[in-house]
């Protein structure tokens, strides 16, 4: 198969660039994508059908798209000995993981998703749990380098239709089908 399909494997080189206000930013990621089973951002997988070796799309996300969902109640005020680490001391504009505030609700220590300390002061912290892209505006681009066929199917398609299941005994047990009528086999 030379071209990308619903049931296609590709490796597929993804670009992602956006701007702060101190630099213009590109991360680029090479990776094989299952289009059975992979969850890519809105309109990418359509534009990406049919599409062979060479091609390329592009999307671009405002940050009022809601792709990376941003929240004025994930931006929250903490007392600053909430802040509990015995290696890091929080400075402004820094990312920590969630897991160094304490007395937050479903917050446990091993929590390592990050949030941004956006003002402190001698009493309190202002941090922002939002993802750290979400107020930035996006532009993706994903170019296909190569289209495999998936050597199998995995999972149990079509199981659903086997009635009767075979199972070393001496017994008979009848399973019923949708309808209800009866079907024999063995089993246990």
């Amino acid at each position: 198969m030379n071209y990308i399909t619903q049931d296609s494997l590709a490796e597929i080189e993804f670009q992602l660039r956006w701007k702060s206000s101190e630099a213009e930013h590109e991360e680029r990621l090479l990776t094989k994508v299952n289009f059975w089973r992979d969850i890519l951002p809105p309109g990418v997988s359509n534009q990406l059908m049919g599409k062979r070796s060479g091609d390329r799309v592009e999307a671009s996300y405002t940050p009022q798209a809601g792709l990376l969902p941003n929240s004025p109640a994930n931006r929250i005020t903490v007392n600053r000995n909430q802040f509990f680490s015995e290696t890091l001391t929080p400075r402004y504009g820094r990312f920590y993981p969630l897991g160094v505030l304490r007395g937050l609700p479903c917050v446990f220590p091993g929590n390592i998703k990050p949030f941004r300390v956006k003002g402190i002061d001698e009493t309190c912290i202002q941090a922002d749990l939002n993802h750290p892209l979400a107020d930035v505006g996006l532009d993706l681009t994903a170019e296909v380098q190569d289209t495999f066929v998936k050597p199998s199917k995995h999972g149990c398609a079509g199981s659903h239709e086997r009635l009767a299941v075979p199972c070393p005994g001496k017994f008979r047990r009848e399973i019923p089908d949708r309808a209800g009528n009866e079907r024999g086999g063995n089993g246990g």
